[in-house]
Protein backbone atom coordinates (compact mmCIF):
# COMPACT_ATOMS: atom_id res chain seq x y z
CA UNK A 1 0.00 0.00 0.00
CA UNK A 2 1.42 3.53 -1.21
CA UNK A 3 0.57 6.69 1.23
CA UNK A 4 1.24 10.05 1.24
CA UNK A 5 3.25 10.94 3.94
CA UNK A 6 1.05 13.44 4.73
CA UNK A 7 -1.91 11.24 4.54
CA UNK A 8 -0.49 8.90 6.93
CA UNK A 9 -0.02 11.45 9.53
CA UNK A 10 -2.99 12.58 9.73
CA UNK A 11 -4.73 9.54 9.60
CA UNK A 12 -2.21 8.10 12.27
CA UNK A 13 -2.31 11.00 14.52
CA UNK A 14 -5.65 12.24 14.63
CA UNK A 15 -6.81 13.73 17.90
CA UNK A 16 -8.09 10.78 20.12
CA UNK A 17 -10.97 8.85 18.87
CA UNK A 18 -11.99 5.70 20.28
CA UNK A 19 -11.51 2.00 19.05
CA UNK A 20 -13.87 1.01 15.93
CA UNK A 21 -14.22 4.57 14.29
CA UNK A 22 -12.59 5.19 10.95
CA UNK A 23 -12.96 6.13 7.42
CA UNK A 24 -12.40 5.79 3.72
CA UNK A 25 -9.36 6.30 1.93
CA UNK A 26 -8.60 6.78 -2.43
CA UNK A 27 -5.92 8.24 -4.38
CA UNK A 28 -4.65 8.18 -7.69
CA UNK A 29 -2.96 6.01 -9.65
CA UNK A 30 -2.75 3.64 -6.88
CA UNK A 31 -1.43 6.20 -4.46
CA UNK A 32 -3.43 6.98 -1.51
CA UNK A 33 -3.68 11.17 -1.82
CA UNK A 34 -7.33 11.28 0.17
CA UNK A 35 -9.30 10.71 3.31
CA UNK A 36 -12.12 10.93 5.02
CA UNK A 37 -12.67 10.60 8.46
CA UNK A 38 -15.91 9.21 9.76
CA UNK A 39 -17.04 9.23 13.34
CA UNK A 40 -19.57 6.78 12.67
CA UNK A 41 -23.07 5.91 12.49
CA UNK A 42 -24.91 7.86 15.28
CA UNK A 43 -25.81 4.15 16.87
CA UNK A 44 -22.24 4.24 18.67
CA UNK A 45 -21.39 0.57 18.97
CA UNK A 46 -17.29 0.35 20.49
CA UNK A 47 -17.02 -3.11 19.23
CA UNK A 48 -17.96 -2.66 15.75
CA UNK A 49 -17.12 0.33 13.19
CA UNK A 50 -20.41 0.83 11.89
CA UNK A 51 -20.30 3.32 8.77
CA UNK A 52 -21.91 6.10 7.74
CA UNK A 53 -23.00 4.71 4.68
CA UNK A 54 -24.64 8.05 3.32
CA UNK A 55 -21.46 10.12 3.94
CA UNK A 56 -19.10 8.00 2.54
CA UNK A 57 -21.18 7.18 -0.73
CA UNK A 58 -21.35 10.91 -0.76
CA UNK A 59 -17.87 11.67 -1.00
CA UNK A 60 -16.92 8.47 -3.00
CA UNK A 61 -19.45 10.08 -5.71
CA UNK A 62 -17.21 13.72 -5.30
CA UNK A 63 -13.98 12.10 -6.01
CA UNK A 64 -15.56 10.71 -8.69
CA UNK A 65 -16.03 13.49 -10.23
CA UNK A 66 -12.72 14.88 -8.92
CA UNK A 67 -10.42 11.68 -10.99
CA UNK A 68 -9.53 10.29 -7.42
CA UNK A 69 -10.73 6.47 -7.04
CA UNK A 70 -12.09 4.65 -3.95
CA UNK A 71 -8.97 2.67 -2.35
CA UNK A 72 -10.75 0.89 0.86
CA UNK A 73 -11.69 1.71 4.60
CA UNK A 74 -9.83 1.91 7.44
CA UNK A 75 -10.35 1.81 11.51
CA UNK A 76 -8.77 2.09 14.78
CA UNK A 77 -8.06 -1.00 16.61
CA UNK A 78 -7.05 -0.57 20.38
CA UNK A 79 -3.69 -1.17 21.68
CA UNK A 80 -1.97 -4.72 20.40
CA UNK A 81 -5.13 -5.70 18.40
CA UNK A 82 -3.02 -5.59 14.92
CA UNK A 83 -5.18 -8.33 13.30
CA UNK A 84 -8.31 -8.00 11.61
CA UNK A 85 -11.48 -9.48 13.92
CA UNK A 86 -13.60 -12.03 12.21
CA UNK A 87 -16.33 -9.64 11.93
CA UNK A 88 -13.84 -7.17 10.49
CA UNK A 89 -13.18 -10.06 7.90
CA UNK A 90 -16.36 -10.72 7.21
CA UNK A 91 -17.87 -7.01 6.44
CA UNK A 92 -14.83 -6.70 4.07
CA UNK A 93 -15.63 -10.00 2.43
CA UNK A 94 -19.32 -8.09 2.13
CA UNK A 95 -17.78 -5.07 0.71
CA UNK A 96 -15.43 -7.25 -2.17
CA UNK A 97 -17.90 -8.88 -3.50
CA UNK A 98 -20.47 -5.97 -3.81
CA UNK A 99 -17.49 -4.27 -5.92
CA UNK A 100 -17.72 -3.89 -9.86
CA UNK A 101 -15.45 -6.02 -11.77
CA UNK A 102 -13.36 -3.22 -13.05
CA UNK A 103 -12.21 -2.59 -8.66
CA UNK A 104 -9.40 -5.39 -8.64
CA UNK A 105 -8.26 -4.65 -4.88
CA UNK A 106 -9.12 -2.84 -2.12
CA UNK A 107 -6.99 -1.90 0.94
CA UNK A 108 -8.53 -2.17 4.82
CA UNK A 109 -6.14 -1.02 7.24
CA UNK A 110 -6.61 -1.25 10.83
CA UNK A 111 -5.01 1.86 12.42
CA UNK A 112 -3.70 1.80 15.82
CA UNK A 113 -3.89 5.60 16.83
CA UNK A 114 0.03 7.24 17.79
CA UNK A 115 1.54 4.14 16.83
CA UNK A 116 1.37 2.13 13.64
CA UNK A 117 -0.63 1.76 10.63
CA UNK A 118 -1.01 -2.34 9.67
CA UNK A 119 -2.30 -2.08 5.73
CA UNK A 120 -4.63 -5.37 4.39
CA UNK A 121 -5.52 -5.68 0.99
CA UNK A 122 -8.45 -7.22 -0.22
CA UNK A 123 -8.55 -9.12 -4.03
CA UNK A 124 -11.45 -11.74 -5.16
CA UNK A 125 -9.61 -14.36 -6.89
CA UNK A 126 -11.79 -17.23 -8.40
CA UNK A 127 -14.67 -15.77 -6.86
CA UNK A 128 -12.88 -15.87 -3.23
CA UNK A 129 -11.57 -12.83 -1.27
CA UNK A 130 -8.15 -13.19 -0.68
CA UNK A 131 -6.86 -10.96 2.51
CA UNK A 132 -3.58 -10.62 3.37
CA UNK A 133 -1.53 -8.50 4.90
CA UNK A 134 0.76 -5.72 2.51
CA UNK A 135 3.62 -3.61 2.64
CA UNK A 136 3.35 0.18 3.36
CA UNK A 137 5.21 2.15 1.57
CA UNK A 138 5.01 5.83 3.12
CA UNK A 139 5.75 8.32 0.04
CA UNK A 140 7.24 11.85 0.64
Amino acid sequence: MEILSEIYSTILNAPFVPPETGGIIGGVEGIITSFLFDAGHSVNDHAAYIPDIGLINSRIQRWQEEGISFYGMYHTHPDHQETLSGDDVLYIKEIMRAMPDNVPFLYFPVVIPKQKIIPYKATIVKDTVDLTEDILHILR
